[in-house]
């Protein structure tokens, strides 16, 4: 891979994802220098991409020309079809896994009070984030890098879940619900803990307790998870 095709793919992963261009299956930077190690050293590959400021940040590029060069990605760069503009990036992903104990973000099925998923149908309108199976109690952790920015609550009126967070950083910015956070305000890393999960079953007896998870522009976030 040329230095010109590396600097130039990265650029256009930096340009698309402040343009918050979220379209295709992405892969990260590392997996990109795993994929290039017999066309140029992953030593070699580090140092030109860190050269233009990416450095650690997992910007995610995919292939345009589908899914098979993502199984052989051993794409020559003398190939006349491949440059920088076979590239086109999402933004950094997945995110962590939220709740612990758990191996993965499992989406909460249907119960008495509704389900889940993304738009779920409820009583008036569709449901706008995604929920997180989790237990009460559990600890809640930082699904990326970023800047907790202000507490967040789901209903007007008092109960024992009315509590939460927006989440800034990486280009995301979400609002988590039903949790009680170690803080109000300030930088937080991906994985660290965010908070505890407050008593759902006090307020929604049979419910499968969760973490309701959503984007604030109120995207589906459900690709990240």
């Amino acid at each position: 891979m040329s230095h010109s095709s590396a600097v130039c793919a990265v650029w256009v992963c930096i340009i698309a994802s402040h343009a918050t261009f979220k379209k295709g299956n992405a892969f990260c930077l590392e997996d990109l220098k795993k994929g290039y190690e017999t066309r140029d050293s992953k030593a070699k590959l580090s140092e030109r991409i860190d050269s233009v400021h990416v450095d650690r940040v997992c910007m995610g590029a995919v292939l345009t020309r589908g899914r098979n060069r993502r199984q052989n990605p051993d794409v020559s760069h003398n190939n006349p079809h491949f440059s920088c503009f076979d590239f086109y990036c999402s933004l950094a992903g997945p995110w962590a896994n939220i709740c612990a104990g758990k191996s993965s973000n499992e989406v909460r099925a249907c119960d008495s009070y509704g389900c889940g998923q993304y738009s779920a149908q409820r009583t008036q309108k569709h449901h706008p984030g995604v929920d997180i199976l989790c237990s009460d109690g559990s600890v809640v952790y930082a699904p990326f890098t970023g800047k907790i920015v202000g507490q967040e609550k789901p209903y007007r009126n008092k109960n024992a879940i009315n509590d939460g967070v927006r989440l800034s950083g990486r280009g995301f910015c979400v609002k988590i619900f039903y949790i009680k956070p170690i803080k109000y305000k300030g930088s937080i890393k991906k994985g660290e803990k965010l908070g505890t999960l407050l008593p759902l079953q006090k307020v929604y007896p049979g419910i499968q307790s969760h973490v309701h998870i959503e984007n604030c522009d109120s995207s589906d976030p459900t690709t990240y998870l």
